[in-house]
């Protein structure tokens, strides 16, 4: 079976034959094994429970609203009760942290209301960058506890945070998209 013949890329069946019986075409292997068409999609969601994109996108963003400030309130009042301590640099990021939650909160939630797509971008962006330092720590976690042979909590809570933070990022890059769709249909 000669593959130079073909017009399009070899299936499975011509790779075993160039593994098993020749390495003539050895260097088509790498081309050979790439599968057409091979994107990552997100997944398409049309409505939150029972409301649609928009709405459970301004839920969302009002929700996390109330939680960032009373997180921030929080971690303020506890640092300034407590005094300084040797955790006060921790509490400052920690500070800042809940600070830019906010922040992103307040822009996401002011583009679902103003229905502008430009500004619910960072709050994609920030959800996808927590998203990600979720689940490096989580593996970096099974890694180092599954080498120590240690228990821990917070690869618990790491999963249950991941598993709670992917929805509605889902739900907000949906209504991104069909903003963005409406835009383009537009002009």
């Amino acid at each position: 079976m000669d593959l130079s013949d073909q017009k399009d890329t070899p299936s499975f069946e011509h790779v075993i034959i160039i593994t098993r019986f020749s390495c003539k075409y050895s260097y088509l292997i790498p081309f050979i094994l790439k599968k057409k068409n091979m994107t990552f999609r997100v997944p398409k969601i049309k409505s939150c429970c029972c409301f649609t994109l928009e709405t459970g996108t301004k839920i969302i963003g009002c929700l996390d609203l109330l939680v960032g400030l009373a997180l921030f309130v929080i971690i303020i009042w506890y640092s300034y009760e407590h005094g300084m301590t040797l955790r006060h640099m921790q509490k400052g990021v920690q500070e800042t942290m809940f600070l830019q939650w906010f922040v992103m909160d307040l822009v996401m939630t002011y583009g679902a209301f103003k229905r502008n797509h430009v500004l619910l971008f960072p709050w994609i962006l920030f959800q996808t960058v927590m998203l990600s330092t979720l689940l490096f720590s989580l593996f970096g976690n099974i890694v180092y506890l599954g080498l120590m042979d240690v228990r821990s909590q917070s690869m618990t809570v790491e999963f249950i945070g991941s598993c709670i933070s992917l929805f509605p990022a889902l739900l907000v890059y949906n209504f991104y998209r069909n903003l963005r769709e409406e835009e383009r249909i537009q002009i």
